[in-house]
């Protein structure tokens, strides 16, 4: 998964590309989020 954004913050669309990957996961898929290297 490609996330334009420095990775993870409390807010909007980061929660929204943590609870994707989640879901994902979940399905069965393995999960390599990509972001810029600002972030938590």
């Amino acid at each position: 998964m490609i996330a334009p954004t420095s990775f993870f913050a409390d807010y909007g669309c980061h929660v929204r590309i943590l609870e994707e990957a989640r879901v994902l996961q979940k399905l069965g898929h393995r999960v390599t989020i990509v972001t810029y290297y600002k972030g938590r």
